[in-house]
């Protein structure tokens, strides 16, 4: 399935103390699949995903499950497969991701959009 590929992908981008189970994946794309977003080849294999979930305040324990009355989408994973780094990809979906949330008036709740980085990565959110 996808979520299955999706945790591959997550696990290849993230160390394992920092990538999201299965579990977390299925839960997210179960009950917050508006927020799930993958990208695709033209051949319909995934490339990579950006999914969050809606919190009214953002922090650790708010991080693990969705809150649909909420108006802070946390950004939990914006992740691409390895050969399909540093080609503008990454950038492409987070932009589609973005604009989708902000303009799409589905989404008129949803007052911020927050997500974690390391540093060496703030200029690529930027």
């Amino acid at each position: 399935s996808d979520v299955d590929e999706c945790y591959s992908i997550e696990r290849l981008s993230y160390p394992a103390d920092e990538a999201a189970s299965l579990q977390s994946l299925r839960y997210r794309q179960g009950n917050a699949g508006d927020y799930f977003l993958g990208a695709y080849s033209s051949s319909g294999q995934i490339l990579g995903f950006v999914c969050g979930t809606l919190c009214k305040k953002f922090d650790h324990d708010t991080m693990s499950v969705h809150d649909s009355m909420a108006h802070i989408l946390a950004i939990h994973s914006v992740v691409i497969t390895p050969e399909a780094r540093r080609k503008g990809i990454a950038n492409a979906m987070l932009c589609s991701y973005i604009r989708h949330m902000t303009y799409d008036s589905q989404y008129s709740h949803v007052t911020k959009l927050m997500l974690i980085c390391k540093q060496n990565l703030l200029r690529f959110y930027i």
